[in-house]
């Protein structure tokens, strides 16, 4: 949501008046995409949130018949409009260390 909502403000989208985005954090972001990422196709013993438990996630959050690469999961992904052009404000990520979901943010923020 942080994230959703900091595209918007930066986009113009959404007018917060005299309050300013400074910055932004995002704790356990939850992002994915129709491409497997390493920590997903082979997760890691003991992961707290495993493959089959997010994309169950997903198909409930996302429209009807959209893949991963919806917008909403997948900032990144060939559905969402670029990002380069705004001017985003720092992000503070904190990802847990075993769930197969931060690992995707991660990987997805390095390509």
């Amino acid at each position: 949501l942080a994230h959703h909502v900091v595209v918007q403000v930066a986009s113009g989208q959404l007018v917060l008046g005299p309050v300013r985005v400074a910055g932004y954090v995002l704790l356990s972001a939850f992002f994915g995409s129709v491409e497997r990422v390493a920590s997903e196709a082979t997760p890691p013993p003991g992961v707290s949130l495993t493959v089959e438990r997010t994309d169950k996630f997903w198909r409930l959050a996302l429209p009807v018949g959209a893949s991963r690469d919806h917008p909403l999961a997948n900032p990144f992904g060939s559905d969402s409009p670029s990002l380069e052009p705004l001017p985003l404000p720092p992000a503070f990520v904190v990802a847990p260390g075993r769930d197969v979901s931060a690992a995707t943010c991660c990987a997805m923020q390095r390509s």
